[in-house]
């Protein structure tokens, strides 16, 4: 078979010598592939890691900090490891998604009256209550680097919090993440980002490690 002899029409791969004589390909088992460019992506909220956010906004929503912060740190370790993401993306979103994070714990924080029995979170100063989201991120770069993290791998959350306010749709409470609404906040982490190597893992390692030494 020659390859000027394979055409595709509507979807469908055939083959012939001429447009006007030819078959479909029914002799061999084939997979027909498209490939397309986009300027951004549009299926970030039919991801894994984005199920898992619904449940960590949810627990936040009935005051299960504690469990929230379990599942965020699970969510951003599954960004990280995303084989649907390359590293620089995988970096960005969790970026992103910790901003969004923070915003939440805020917001219905001051809702409730802080409760006793909730673990403490790098999301409360020592008196229980609320830092100031990107005080929070602040904080949580700094436990991790007193926990023996590298520098390197906190740059995302020191970027995060000295360019918050030029981060959009952060100043106020939104009900549903969306691909425009992510697409809108990652333009801009990665125009902030710093000219540096990615390491979502690290990052997501990072948060984690905060997390333990923050409880």
């Amino acid at each position: 078979m020659k390859a000027d002899e394979l055409w595709v029409q509507e979807g469908i791969l055939k083959v012939g010598g001429a447009r006007e004589s030819l078959q479909p390909l029914n002799a061999y088992d084939y997979c027909l592939v498209e490939v397309q460019g986009a300027d951004v992506r549009n299926d970030y909220t039919n991801l894994a890691f984005h199920e898992k956010w619904k449940q960590v906004r949810e627990r936040i929503s009935r005051g299960e900090d504690a469990l929230a912060h379990t599942l965020f740190i699970e969510c951003c370790q599954q960004i990280a490891n995303s084989p649907d993401l390359t590293p620089a993306n995988a970096e960005a979103l969790i970026q992103a998604y910790q901003a969004n994070y923070a915003k939440e714990v805020e917001f219905y924080g001051k809702l409730r009256a802080p409760q006793s029995e909730r673990a403490p979170t790098v999301y409360r100063d020592a008196a229980g209550g609320m830092l100031a989201p990107q005080q929070s991120v602040m904080r949580t770069a700094q436990l991790a680097l007193a926990a023996g993290v590298e520098e390197k791998a906190l740059q995302g959350l020191v970027d995060l919090s000295e360019n918050w306010n030029d981060v959009p749709l952060l100043e106020s409470h939104e009900t549903e993440l969306t691909d425009d609404f992510l697409n809108k906040q990652l333009a801009k982490i990665r125009h902030y980002t710093k000219e540096r190597a990615p390491d979502p893992k690290g990052l997501a390692n990072a948060l984690a490690i905060a997390s333990v030494t923050a409880s």
